[in-house]
């Protein structure tokens, strides 16, 4: 069973915490930034599960943009 958030970051920052709720063993994260007006897929410098259904996504420099944060229970 896989259980989905979709995470929307308006203001600029090199760091997104995203509270997603989801419980889950595993996850997945796809990012995506705004880059002259348009989502481009990325692979930021780390994502980080922190626990209590949070990740830390990091950047070099401060991005807008979207994630999509998929988790899988056993």
């Amino acid at each position: 069973m896989a259980d989905e958030y979709n995470h929307t970051q308006g203001s600029a920052s090199a760091t997104w915490d995203i509270s997603h709720g989801i419980l889950a063993n595993t996850y997945a994260c796809d990012v995506m930034i705004y880059s002259g007006g348009q989502l481009k897929k990325v692979l930021p410098v780390s994502v980080k599960d922190l626990g209590g259904s949070v990740l830390r996504v990091t950047f070099s420099e401060a991005q807008t943009g979207k994630a999509r944060i998929i988790g899988k229970t056993a």
